[in-house]
């Protein structure tokens, strides 16, 4: 895998369609996104990790 191997990324988007769309391809590429559908839910992911 290339340099994208393993690297999170945080997604956050209200449309669940483009959430699940831009994750896939991150997937793809060898990133382990994390998905949030809010400002507050993506907070709460951010300190859990």
């Amino acid at each position: 895998m290339g340099v994208s191997a393993h690297k999170k990324v945080l997604i956050v988007e209200d449309e669940q369609d483009i959430l699940q769309l831009v994750k896939h391809y991150l997937e793809k590429e060898g990133f382990r996104p994390i998905t949030a559908i809010s400002g507050l839910d993506a907070l709460k992911k951010v300190k859990e990790e």
